[in-house]
């Protein structure tokens, strides 16, 4: 299990020696070092519990000289859920998210064992949550297999942000339904 290592300084300088003693003392990982209103910074590490344990212990005794520690905190078993909230640490990252794209293979893909399939885009009634759920990637591929255009003519796919993605594949999917 991961756990979340926490140092919160007064000062970026004193951040950046707790983060560098931190990660010198045990195999961890540096998320990040939130800046903070105030001239506050926490200073983010993620890895085993022990090695989170030494690392911010190691963090704090190497700025207490400079008194500008305000706190420190692990915690031990982080909740998928509390993983969303760093910025570093993506939801998906820390709990896998089940897409609901069918992978349907080719016949040929069948008959050959070791042929990577690829899922189906071209099946259309795609729902929101389910796009949402998608990469940026993902959304992109989908939107050239089944030629839809942005509602931006001047905007490439390319160059698209999701929600613009979204908003196109949605509308694609509605016109679609209403010729029928």
């Amino acid at each position: 299990m991961e756990a979340l290592g926490l140092i919160e300084t007064r000062g970026l300088l004193s951040s950046i020696v707790a983060a560098d003693a931190a990660v010198k003392a045990a195999n961890v990982k540096l998320l990040d070092a939130e800046i903070i209103k105030g001239g506050l910074v926490t200073v983010q590490l993620l890895g085993d519990v022990a090695a989170v344990q030494a690392a911010v212990e190691a963090g704090e005794n190497a700025i207490t000289s400079l008194q500008t520690l305000i706190s420190v905190h692990v915690i031990p078993r982080m909740h998928h859920e509390t993983s969303a909230l760093l910025k570093k640490l993506p939801l998906q990252e820390a709990a896998p998210a089940k897409l609901e794209v069918e992978i349907q293979p080719s016949p040929e893909a069948e008959n050959k064992p070791g042929i990577d399939t690829k899922p189906d885009y071209s099946t259309p009634g795609w729902k929101l949550e389910n796009l949402e759920k998608m990469t940026v990637l993902q959304l992109r591929q989908l939107a050239r297999a089944n030629d839809i255009t942005l509602l931006d003519q001047a905007k490439n796919i390319k160059y698209a942000r999701k929600s613009e993605l979204v908003q196109a594949i949605l509308a694609k999917d509605s016109n679609e339904k209403k010729e029928k």
